[in-house]
């Protein structure tokens, strides 16, 4: 995009890396599991929403 889309990120952050990080080291994984699930009505598997995520950062910033 040629729009600065993370006002709040320093210009050196690669804000797609970061996630691609969190997404590989499944940062969220207890977290949605313990609370996330409890809050939803769908049955959505970690996995899914990973990728979801991914290609979700992808749209945004590449």
């Amino acid at each position: 995009m040629d729009i600065k889309v993370t006002p709040s990120a320093r210009a050196e952050i690669d804000v797609l890396e970061i996630a691609e990080k969190l997404v590989r080291e499944d940062f969220y994984a207890n977290d949605y599991i313990n609370s996330t699930l409890k809050l939803i009505s769908d049955d959505i598997p970690y996995d899914m929403v990973k990728n979801n995520y991914l290609e979700l950062m992808k749209m945004i910033f590449v």
